[in-house]
């Protein structure tokens, strides 16, 4: 994760050990019963099908929906718009292609074809019970999508992923990938060296294989993935969703402000859908985000003023040649939980038992990404470098508010 708000444009604030992103679920069954052959391409498309699978008396719906600000991102994205200036300088949440996709939903929901979910993950509930045709939502619910169907009320059916129509705007799909990086905070140069040279262990191949293996997310190097085809074979709707890789986008995660942007928008998606003037509201959404924009942009930063370009070739000595990380603790902040933790914390033994410094990482439960989001955020503003983890999870807008205050580690 490379931001071009800091240092000469190259300040690595992050590296990505995985990736996943927004596919659209789909019911191949239901819509076979319906007289479809496959999933939509285009946005009417999507509507004719969720009406016809629509049927109140049955509590179905065409399209279950969880207002998030990645839901809304990724239907803009579909219709191969955005919300933001490419060079970072403004929201433009008031564009004809944002209201229209906030019209769409609207107009779904009004006519009774479509429903917010009425809990947190219902909508992979009501998939697979058949009582939802479609959902959207992350790839690395693929796993909690398959025991839904398994246990459903009616049953296992034939089900897939795709992208989410998108022959509105374009000829391909235009995909929302997104994913938590880990990153290394400011300590001590022996303790920040130690997280890294566990950060490089972590994302060779083989282990990077592994980690998309145990996760359900991706592997962020090709030379992994050549390394899970029988993973691929065994897991034929993942392999669908990592097909779709090539075709991705991504949210406003360089911006420090997007925490709270992200907040603003889940908030305006809801009002839109309780019946809020939907002009009105993204207008206010559009100030806000911007006043968050200026408030979280380093003083001084003009984008036009920074090309960020990669080096021509790697330096040949760094501040850390004469470091020595032997015998090194490393406190890891993440928020794995149940099967995905158990696999890493085997991971973390294996490394604390083979690498040649002695290094031993302890990777410790912090919370989900807003709760560890906020214990960095209570332990930066301490100045207390013993209060900080030697490294932790976290989107790149979290960290890049994190390096506001320079208290990041540049991973190059």
């Amino acid at each position: 994760d490379v931001s071009p708000l800091y240092g000469d444009g190259h300040f690595r604030m992050a590296f990505p050990p995985n990736r996943s992103m927004e596919v659209m679920y789909y019911n191949l069954e239901w819509l076979q019963e319906l007289g479809y052959d496959g999933p939509p391409t285009t946005w009417a498309e999507f509507k004719e099908m969720a009406c016809a699978a629509t049927d109140p008396d049955a509590g179905t719906y065409g399209y279950v929906l969880d207002t998030d600000a990645s839901r809304f991102s990724t239907m803009v994205f579909s219709r191969h718009g955005t919300y933001y200036l490419e060079d970072g300088s403004a929201f433009t949440f008031t564009n004809d292609t944002v209201k229209e996709t906030m019209r769409f939903i609207k107009e779904l929901v009004d006519e009774g074809c479509a429903t917010p979910s009425a809990e947190r993950y219902g909508d992979q509930a009501d998939f697979g019970n058949y009582k939802s045709l479609f959902t959207i939502g992350s790839s690395s619910g693929i796993p909690y999508y398959d025991k839904a169907v398994q246990s459903g009320e009616q049953g296992e059916f034939l089900w897939g992923v795709a992208s989410p129509p998108y022959m509105d705007g374009g000829d391909e799909p235009l995909m929302n990938l997104y994913g938590a990086s880990v990153t290394v905070p400011q300590t001590t140069p022996e303790q920040e060296l130690a997280a890294w040279l566990f950060v490089k262990w972590f994302t060779e191949p083989e282990q990077n294989a592994r980690w998309a293996k145990i996760s359900n997310y991706f592997p962020v190097r090709k030379s992994a993935a050549d390394l899970m085809a029988d993973y691929m074979d065994e897991n034929p709707v993942y392999a669908q969703a990592f097909e779709l890789m090539p075709y991705s986008t991504y949210e406003a995660q360089w911006c420090a402000c997007y925490e709270e942007v992200r907040r603003l928008m889940n908030d305006a998606y809801s009002a839109i859908l309780d019946g809020a003037d939907i002009d009105a509201t993204l207008a206010t959404l559009q100030e806000d985000a911007n006043v968050s924009l200026a408030a979280n942009t380093p003083e001084g930063y003009t984008p036009e003023e920074v090309k960020p370009e990669e080096p021509a070739e790697p330096a040949a000595e760094g501040p850390y040649d004469a470091v020595d990380p032997t015998g090194q603790s490393v406190l890891w902040w993440h928020q794995h939980t149940k099967e995905r933790e158990e696999g890493l914390l085997g991971m973390v033994t294996e490394f604390n038992e083979t690498n040649e410094w002695g290094i031993e990482v302890s990777a410790e439960y912090a919370g989900g990404y807003s709760e560890i989001y906020d214990k960095m955020i209570a332990a930066i503003a301490a100045d207390d470098p013993t209060l900080l983890p030697n490294l932790t999870v976290g989107y790149a807008n979290q960290v890049a508010k994190y390096q506001l205050t320079e208290s990041l580690v540049d991973m190059d």
